[in-house]
């Protein structure tokens, strides 16, 4: 990393420092999150827990948090939702994500929308809008753009 990347990258993270209200704040958030990620993991290998239900699920995150508590939403990073689903074969499903975020690369537009909607789902998980987004735009849309 250059000085000059080091003095851009600087001000975006005190903006996002001040954002959170603090760095504990902002630290314990992703603590939370790992910590719900690490306990889905340890729940659902080999072959998953929830066998594609969450995936379809009205509000999965939700359901994540009926999983540790009755209330809540929980968030659970982005391989929560392919490990939760299908365990160890949740890989195929982390490959598609990989090979839509390459096919939306031919065209600027499309891959601006997937790797932003990717950049989301990072914190937040993915559920079903959110897989849709990156079938539309990495590979549906992406495709017709390349064409014409």
């Amino acid at each position: 990393m250059t000085f000059r990347q080091a003095l851009i990258g600087l001000p975006v993270f005190l903006f996002v420092v001040f954002l959170s209200g603090n760095l504990e704040a902002l630290l314990v958030r992703m603590g939370f999150t790992f910590l719900i990620f690490h306990n889905i993991v340890s729940v659902s290998l080999p072959f998953g827990f929830f066998h594609g239900k969450l995936l379809l699920h009205s509000d999965p995150r939700w359901r994540v948090a009926f999983m540790f508590t009755l209330n809540g939403r929980y968030t659970y990073f982005l391989f929560g939702q392919p490990i939760a689903d299908f365990g160890i074969l949740g890989v195929v499903e982390a490959y598609l994500f990989g090979s839509l975020l390459r096919l939306s690369e031919t065209n600027k537009k499309t891959a601006s929308v997937v790797l932003a909607t990717l950049i989301y789902a990072l914190e937040s998980g993915v559920d079903a809008f959110i897989l849709s987004v990156l079938l539309l735009f990495g590979g549906v849309y992406s495709k017709y753009a390349s064409k014409g």
